[in-house]
């Protein structure tokens, strides 16, 4: 019996999948077309809005092995891997779990 959760089977896999987020779809879209890429993002909000897909298109955006674009190609090793969630370079850290001071170590 496969069990998969649903929000991780439905995740969007592109920028216009996402619904509800328009303003930060658009912005960071138009970051990456006019290669206007800064040193860090800090996605923060209520639980359930999106967050973590958002950052994850984003880095698939910036990872994409054909270009860096606000559509990234889907096909190629580092989007698949960053689907499946085993990219090396795409961590996510949840500090709802964790304190501070345990992520140091």
């Amino acid at each position: 019996m496969n069990i998969d959760v649903l929000a991780l089977k439905y995740r969007p896999k592109s920028f216009e999948e996402v619904t509800g987020q328009e303003l930060v779809i658009k912005t960071l879209a138009n970051s990456i077309n006019l290669n206007k890429i800064h040193n860090a993002y800090l996605f923060s909000g209520t639980r359930g809005m999106g967050k973590t897909t958002i950052a994850r298109l984003f880095a698939k955006s910036l990872l994409c092995e054909t270009s860096i674009t606000s559509q990234p190609c889907g096909k190629c090793s580092a989007c698949t891997e960053i689907d499946n969630g085993n990219h090396l370079d795409l961590i996510a850290v949840s500090y709802t779990h964790l304190r501070a001071h345990e992520t140091r170590h």
